[in-house]
């Protein structure tokens, strides 16, 4: 069988879809033909492009990635479809699969529709996490014969090997299948698949474009590796309450783990076979592994892997023994939810345990061990205030991260703060997140107004790291931008210089930048010029 996968990523942004990846690899296992339509390779207008926008509000220092290859052509939409089509024409798939977020739903529900114009007899599967939140509505599509409403390592493989044998797949746990009447079967979501079992990802399968990623004022080639899935929190504005509510009758076995040797071999293999050399855990917590299990990862980890990593942890389990195991391993950066400042926010509102005095001495302890800290928060949501962002502010300047991400409550489907802001009046029941919506406040709260939330984003970052003294300059950047753009270059180069001393970038000790890049230009240089749908790339940042 022929399995045509699009990858549906309107932002712009290099970045590996490692869990399409996951899927078409067991596909290919099995002895399917597997291709990808990656939407991403072509450009998007600038308000569009995530990493524009939070290069913007300072998150990190833009990069130029033109250098490694990755280069995009701003294309129409008729360039697209003719791209689709050609892609079709040629490759001739017997099913097509779409995979989507809330984000990305109007442009897959778009890719489905054209699809089905084209070849309207060939079956069109959705997945992702906007079909565990809203599968009635994917399904409703007139374009849309199957929905994924669960994890698909097991469901998808099922599918298409029963199509091949000419099997009914009528009762596949996971799976919502339309009937020729219009009628639904809907199965319920079955067992959790064992981590280990899952292939190394064939990373050949998607543009390499999406390897070179800038971190921390630097390009690498790098991939996202999962060592284990699921969170134990539920926290009100995470879609991890999503996946948790989806296998409630099975959340003995849903947070799972990659044995450290397998996790080991794995990204082995990844290093060699694509010459990677920074790697990115997309765990959302990897401190969550017993100290036993961090003891031997660090041992295996040095002995055979020897690369710079970046992990995501909770300020819980950010302990001196644990953050002083990985950074001997060779982690060399932490990104950490802080979210807020505000006691009542972070404890009413968001439902979060960890007071303000751990999450200060996590980032005590990440320092005490040269570790790069990055601070994530979030401000907009239900009940927000000025007076509370600003407590947010203080505590990010105690608790002096090397970066600071800061980002707009989004109110997605499925979220628990979702439904609180829609009984309080303060959000349409309606209300679907586009990208036309990026970085925007959407609630519409009485005591704070949207342009107010909105302006504080864009000068979160410099309340949080310049001296006080500037707070008065940053307010009128703040309250009137159109009128203070040269007072706000100003006070960015003074942020910059500020942020570049404390530790934003990242020099580390023995990577040979400048080998690194020839290595990459030698390589382009050889290689045949773009053709077909593969002729648009992308704008990188860092």
């Amino acid at each position: 069988m022929k399995f045509l996968m699009f990858y549906v990523n309107d932002t712009s942004n290099t970045k590996v879809p490692t869990g399409i990846l996951y899927l078409l690899t067991i596909l290919k296992q099995r002895g399917h033909s597997v291709s990808v339509f990656d939407n991403s390779i072509y450009g998007q207008e600038k308000d569009k492009n995530d990493h524009d926008i939070r290069g913007s509000f300072l998150n990190f220092q833009l990069l130029d990635l033109r250098p490694y290859g990755v280069t995009y052509n701003r294309v129409t939409q008729d360039y697209v479809d003719t791209e689709v089509a050609r892609h079709l024409q040629n490759f001739d798939p017997d099913i097509i699969g779409i995979s989507i977020t809330e984000d990305t739903s109007n442009s897959g529900l778009y890719f489905a529709s054209l699809c089905k114009r084209i070849l309207p007899n060939v079956p069109v599967i959705v997945g992702g996490v906007y079909c565990m939140t809203r599968p009635d509505q994917v399904i409703s599509h007139e374009s849309v014969d199957m929905v994924c409403v669960g994890e698909g390592e097991i469901a998808l493989p099922t599918l298409v090997d029963r199509i091949a044998k000419g099997e009914s797949i009528d009762d596949i746990q996971n799976l919502w299948i339309k009937k020729s009447d219009g009628s639904i079967i809907k199965n319920p979501v079955g067992s959790l698949i064992d981590l280990n079992l899952l292939p190394y990802p064939d990373l050949s399968l998607v543009d390499d474009r999406h390897l070179f990623a800038p971190f921390a004022g630097h390009v690498y080639k790098m991939t996202y590796i999962e060592s284990q899935r699921g969170c134990p929190r539920r926290c009100t504005y995470c879609c991890n309450q999503v996946f948790l509510n989806t296998y409630k009758d099975h959340i003995k076995n849903y947070l799972r783990r990659k044995n450290v040797g397998r996790l080991i071999d794995e990204i082995v293999y990844l290093k060699n076979e694509y010459g990677l050399n920074f790697i990115q855990f997309t765990d959302d917590d990897f401190l969550l592994r017993p100290v036993e299990e961090l003891v031997e990862f660090t041992k295996l980890y040095k002995e055979r892997v020897n690369l710079p990593f970046w992990i995501q942890a909770e300020a819980w389990h950010a302990t001196d023994e644990k953050v002083g195991l990985v950074r001997e391993a060779g982690c060399v950066s932490i990104s950490m939810g802080v979210e807020t400042g505000s006691e009542y926010i972070l404890t009413k509102i968001m439902k979060r345990k960890t007071p303000r005095e751990k999450t200060i001495e996590a980032f005590r302890i990440m320092h005490k061990h040269g570790i790069r800290t990055s601070a994530n928060v979030i401000i907009g949501v239900p009940e927000e205030t000025r007076e509370t962002i600003f407590q947010t502010i203080e505590l990010i300047r105690e608790c002096e991260p090397k970066s600071v991400n800061s980002a707009i409550f989004i109110p997605y489907y499925g979220l628990e703060l979702r439904e609180y802001a829609v009984q309080k009046g303060y959000l349409d029941d309606n209300y679907h997140r586009d990208l036309k919506d990026s970085w925007r406040a959407v609630l519409t709260m009485p005591q704070i107004s949207n342009d107010e939330l909105e302006n504080l984003a864009r000068t979160f970052v410099l309340y949080a790291s310049l001296p006080k003294e500037d707070w008065s300059d940053i307010e009128k950047i703040e309250k009137k931008p159109d009128e203070n753009v040269e007072l706000k270059k100003i006070l960015e180069n003074k942020f910059w210089n500020i942020m570049l001393e404390r530790g934003i970038n990242l020099d580390i000790p023995g990577f040979d930048y400048d080998g690194f890049l020839k290595e990459r230009r030698t390589e382009l240089s050889m290689r045949k010029p773009r053709n077909s749908y593969q002729d648009a790339g992308h704008v990188g940042t860092a």
